[in-house]
């Protein structure tokens, strides 16, 4: 069987897809369609067997690009299609790409007649997403394995890189990651942030903070490393080696985000922080990994990226929450 697979667009959504990519490679071949960026990322891992890129915002936009995607997907000859995201562009790609066994993520409507088989697309704090796309690919039921991610030889070679030129790598660290692509409402105060930062240094030699690369991300990533005495590598790794770094932290502390997912999965110790989303919905899932936060309120959670109110989601979440799970997850660890 071949199965094409329209990828996620967020990093962490990726990694929440990986059980489900796993499945779809042990029924055959499985060609990736999706950004470079994430293409090129889990392509590492021996996901595909071919890929083809798409850039929604450059050379795939409007409706020309559109249909020069829409053909490159009809050449596959797929036997079964599996989309991640309940958008309607991806419902037409989806629908243009000939395969008659579509399945996907979608939000009523006109999706539906796309998708014979499909899942609810929007939010749900009852139900796990990775256990709705998961249901895609399998037809029994079955428990959702976790999603694990081994460090490849590329991201070695990334990691070595950084060590050379941070010395904060080089003995035991904590990774802290303090922003969030999404919005205002899903990051945890800065203050907060570089507070766990200086409470949990009897833990390891060194902090770290991680990010992206837009100039918002930055500053978080910089306003929590100056409060705390931390290193800021925010926009200086790629996928590969922020995937190497978090794997080779101590422990991970960060907001609902992709690097959040993308530290349950290397292994690492993980705390995510919940504000205005729901751990039912988008918790980490991976062998050591908690979630504080889901605020008892009457607005929460909003799965929103504006706040009408004065984010009490954020204050509710104290940093002494934040160190007990903290701590209580490194003890279990250890004795596990």
């Amino acid at each position: 069987m071949r199965t094409v697979v329209l990828l996620p667009n967020w990093l962490g959504d990726a990694v929440m897809a990986v059980p489900t990519l796993e499945a779809a490679r042990r029924d055959g071949e499985v060609v990736a369609f999706g950004s470079s960026t994430l293409v090129e990322f889990l392509e590492d891992f021996g996901f595909f067997d071919a890929t083809i890129l798409y850039d929604r915002h450059g050379a795939d936009r409007g409706w020309r690009g559109w249909l020069r995607a829409a053909r490159r997907l009809r050449a596959v000859g797929a036997d079964r299609l599996i989309a991640f995201s309940p958008s309607e562009r991806t419902a037409a790609l989806a629908w243009a790409s000939g395969v008659r066994d579509c399945r996907g993520a979608s939000r009523g409507g006109i999706v539906d007649w796309v998708y014979p088989r499909r899942v609810p697309g929007g939010p749900d704090p009852e139900s796990h997403l990775a256990e709705r796309w998961y249901s895609l690919a399998v037809d029994a039921a079955e428990a959702v394995p976790v999603p694990e991610l081994a460090l490849t030889p590329g991201m070695a070679d990334a990691f070595g890189n950084l060590v050379r030129h941070h010395r904060a790598l080089e003995g035991s660290y904590a990774a802290l990651a303090p922003s969030a692509t999404f919005g205002p409402t899903k990051r945890w105060p800065t203050d907060r942030f570089a507070e766990v930062g200086r409470r949990c240094a009897d833990l390891v030699d060194a902090v770290v903070v991680v990010g992206g690369p837009s100039p918002e991300e930055q500053e978080d990533c910089t306003q929590v490393a100056e409060a705390c005495g931390a290193t800021s590598l925010a926009g200086q790794t790629t996928l590969g080696g922020l995937a190497a770094v978090l794997a080779h932290a101590r422990f991970f502390v960060g907001n609902d985000s992709g690097p959040m997912h993308l530290a349950a999965a290397m292994g690492a110790p993980t705390v995510g922080v919940f504000t205005s989303t729901s751990p039912g919905w988008t918790r980490p899932r991976g062998r050591h990994a908690v979630a504080v936060g889901g605020a008892d309120l009457s607005c929460a959670p909003c799965f929103s990226a504006r706040c009408p109110h004065d984010l009490e989601c954020l204050s509710a979440i104290e940093v002494e929450a934040v160190e007990s799970a903290l701590r209580s997850l490194l003890a279990a660890v250890a004795n596990s």
